[in-house]
């Protein structure tokens, strides 16, 4: 279904400069790319680059026939960053490069033509995310990563809304426990630490005792939880406790039935 809406959006340049391709002996990819395609960047316009043309036979990268056949037909290629040289600058670069948030990645071509996909900090984590929207352990990671906007605005429509929906559902339920907490730990607030300590330990469990411990130190109850969550959102007890503890919802909706 997808390859036939790309298919079907495919401006005659593209189409011819496939079949020339083809008749060349290569295999052509290209990146199709829109605002109603979206995968983690956003796209203001439909565009088809030409990522690159493969021998069928032997597999090897014809650069110097996508150059011109995507020249001819007046079909776009991907940027070239440039070149670099020996482990100190590529280092250099490549630590650069995976902070950006502009583009997905970058493709890095070696000597021997060989070629690795590099790419940035902020894909890998939406990635995640977008491609595994149906399951409750990355919806709380988007939640964790603080990612809930930029994922909303990757799902678009009725899935970006019903990902919105929830995350504010989390957000309820940890201001009304933190709340709750805060109201028993009020009349604490004149005992000698060491009673203040016994008290806690008598009225609180689990997350909320940890919790209650950290708000007496001062901190943000907020931060506490999101603190203490870091290392249970990845399993399923672990995410069980937080929801029972404290009332943190389950994340039930069929994401894929949505639009």
């Amino acid at each position: 279904e997808h390859a036939a809406r790309g298919l079907a959006l495919a401006p005659p340049n593209v189409v011819a400069l496939a079949l020339e391709a083809i008749r060349e002996g290569g295999t052509p990819t290209f990146e199709w790319t829109s605002p109603e395609n979206r995968v983690v960047i956003p796209y203001a316009e439909t565009e088809f680059r030409l990522i690159a043309i493969r021998d069928r036979v032997n597999g090897a990268y014809l650069e110097e026939l996508a150059d011109q056949l995507a020249r001819k037909h007046g079909v776009a290629r991907p940027d070239r960053l440039g070149r670099v040289t020996g482990l100190t600058e590529t280092t250099e670069v490549l630590t650069r490069l995976a902070e950006r948030t502009d583009i997905e990645g970058v493709v890095l071509t070696f000597p021997d033509g060989h070629r690795v996909k590099w790419k940035t900090r902020d894909y890998h984590a939406r990635h995640k995310v977008l491609a595994n929207i149906e399951h409750e352990r990355r919806v709380y990671q988007c939640w964790h990563e603080a990612i809930g906007d930029d994922t909303a605005a990757s799902l678009g429509g009725e899935r970006g809304r019903a990902l919105l929906a929830f995350l504010e559902e989390v957000e309820t339920a940890i201001a009304t426990a933190c709340n709750e907490i805060a109201a028993e730990l009020a009349p604490l607030t004149d005992l000698p630490p060491a009673d203040r300590a016994a008290r806690v330990r008598d009225r609180f469990t689990g997350v909320r005792q940890s919790v209650a411990f950290s708000m007496l130190k001062g901190y943000d109850g907020r931060e506490a939880v999101h603190r203490i969550a870091a290392g249970r959102i990845g399993s399923e007890e672990g995410r069980e406790s937080l929801k029972r503890e404290l009332g943190l919802p389950s994340w039930t909706i069929d994401i894929q039935a949505l639009r």
